[in-house]
């Protein structure tokens, strides 16, 4: 028995521990594959951000930590501040979570219409190339993904059609993801990147083909100026392509019930507000840009979009990880790596905001109060200018 544990280290007594013996029945992977990528994890840049969590979470509850301290007077003016401060809020919230993201999702952050039987990568494949089709994306155009992640969806559509892919994105780490993970994959050449915030692109007048968006507008404070700043950069004609985070009409925020849910939602997600399809329609068109189809995409969905956070069963290899009953698996993995000195003290706290986060959506989308699937396609009006293509 000895023999078959040569390790140099704690961490690799405890993976090998969690490999003989939980061995889940998720596409063959084991426990010990989430322990090896939390490591991952940890040493990465969230582990190195488990300071900020206090500074993130008093966005959302002043100095308490649970929805049922928020006073009503305490949130109004602790939102007002997340709206005022915004890239601050973001870039916190995402220098903590890149890494459980990648964890948890792979290299898309974003939901999909799914199907039964479905893999998720293919649901959300089938999301990323309805953008392609509605944008014209092919060879010898360039297009922008406007807050972009770490890429997975603009490398999909790079890939897929040729096009130039360039993303914005306001977060430093995400942006140096994005070009590691473009380069492993030889997209380089397709896919590059700007460090800027979207209400203040650095980019040059009519100067894209297209524009796309996948759950990433929904952190702007003010939905007119980064549609404005889309219609400013893409080239007259050009077709915008988004999909947005929305509450439903049937949303009361003085249910308690659907507060809750919701407050669990925005402190999560690194949110500010959320809005109505009605407010992002009039926001679209007071940009400048013109509604070519607009529709929440509920309705094509075989199975709850949050099917992916929740037992997942009806889907072939649901991720696991994303899963109610392995967030529950990661957070206990956490605290043990804390107590051996295996991560950072205070990642298990930043987990635990991404999980209530998690919670929320689900509440949400069970309530019928929330969706992540409004689509959108927007055209820039065939205008005189006086700029340059």
């Amino acid at each position: 028995m000895v023999s078959d544990f040569k390790f140099n280290s704690v961490k690799t007594i405890i993976a090998k521990s969690f490999e003989r013996c939980c061995c889940v029945l998720q596409g063959g992977k084991t426990i010990a594959d989430m322990t090896t990528s939390l490591t991952q994890v940890v040493t990465g840049k969230s582990g190195s951000s488990v300071g900020q969590t206090e500074f993130y979470t008093s966005q959302y509850y002043g100095k308490t930590d649970t929805v049922a301290d928020v006073k009503g007077e305490q949130e109004r003016n602790s939102a007002e501040h997340r709206k005022e401060d915004y890239g601050n809020v973001v870039t916190s919230y995402y220098d903590q979570a890149t890494d459980f993201y990648e964890y948890g999702w792979g290299e898309s952050f974003h939901f999909a219409p799914v199907r039964k039987g479905e893999v998720f990568s293919g649901s959300q494949s089938r999301h990323q190339h309805r953008l392609a089709l509605a944008i014209k994306a092919e060879k010898g155009k360039k297009v922008l993904d406007v807050g972009c992640g770490v890429g997975g969806p603009g490398r999909e559509i790079a890939s897929l059609s040729g096009t130039k892919v360039v993303g914005i994105n306001i977060n430093a780490y995400q942006i140096a993801r994005a070009e590691k993970l473009s380069k492993d994959k030889n997209l380089d050449d397709l896919c590059s990147y700007v460090e800027g915030d979207f209400l203040s692109m650095p980019l040059e007048d009519n100067s894209f083909d297209g524009a796309f968006a996948v759950e990433a507008t929904c952190h702007a404070p003010d939905s007119k100026k980064v549609f404005s700043e889309v219609c400013r950069v893409m080239k007259p004609g050009a077709v915008f392509a988004c999909y947005e985070w929305i509450v439903t009409d049937s949303y009361c925020a003085d249910n308690k019930e659907h507060y809750n849910a919701i407050h669990k939602l925005l402190e999560g997600n690194g949110l500010p507000c959320l809005r109505t399809q009605a407010e992002v329609r009039q926001a679209v068109t007071d940009a400048g840009l013109e509604i070519v189809h607009m529709e929440d995409l509920l309705e094509t969905s075989e199975l709850p979009w949050y099917t992916p956070l929740t037992h997942g069963k009806d889907m072939q290899r649901a991720i696991f990880r994303s899963t109610a009953l392995g967030r529950k698996a990661t957070q206990a993995m956490l605290i043990g790596m804390e107590t051996f000195g295996m991560a950072p003290k205070g990642i298990s706290k930043t987990h635990a905001m991404l999980c209530r986060g998690a919670d929320g959506l689900v509440e949400a989308g069970k309530l019928g109060i929330f969706s992540p699937l409004l689509y959108f396609q927007a055209r820039k009006p065939m205008t005189t200018t006086t700029s340059s293509d």
